[in-house]
């Protein structure tokens, strides 16, 4: 039975605020409540009287800044790795095996950054990821509109993929 000034949905939560009078547990989207520094809870500020979490564009251009550093020296590393491929002798499997984990590992860290800078910041390290493949899969003589759909094609279901796995990680720490 719900008391006075507190929700079934409150209530709900183990451990919540009211509940036996300990403070201890609750939802962490609620906004100074004690219990939530006390888990360790980090929380994003709203707007007065909003429910969503406020946009924070300098926090995202920082951490797509701090993207884009990583993505180029791994995209570098892909370019040496596929350089050293190519010059062998050039099949497609030897393209997909450089390609695809480290679209993998990118996308991972994606799914972790996200966790902590907002999820417009995962989307865009995670589409830059896939655009990266745009760059470095072999071209037909010249770029054409068919080289980026088929490095879309490749590389964003496995970066998200990824974020998806980068995700998973955190919550489970």
């Amino acid at each position: 039975m719900p008391r006075a000034g507190h929700t079934p949905f409150v209530d709900g939560w183990r451990g919540g605020p009211g509940v036996d009078g300990d403070d201890a547990g609750g939802p962490p989207w609620i906004e100074g409540a004690p219990w939530s520094q006390a888990r360790g809870w980090t929380q994003l500020r709203r707007s007065p009287g909003s429910s969503t979490v406020r946009f924070r564009p300098l926090a995202v251009l920082v951490g797509v800044a701090c993207s884009l550093v990583v993505f180029g020296v791994v995209t570098a590393l892909m370019g040496i790795a596929y350089g050293l491929i190519a010059s062998l002798s050039y099949p497609r499997w030897a393209y997909l095996a450089v390609h695809i984990p480290a679209l993998l590992v990118g996308g991972v860290w994606a799914g972790r950054s996200a966790r902590s800078l907002g999820w417009l910041h995962g989307l865009l390290v995670g589409l830059g990821y896939a655009a990266a493949a745009f760059w470095l899969m072999p071209h037909s003589g010249s770029l054409q509109l068919a080289d980026l759909f088929r490095a879309l094609t490749l590389s964003l279901p496995v970066a998200l993929l990824g974020g998806a796995l980068g995700r998973n990680l955190v919550s489970a720490t």
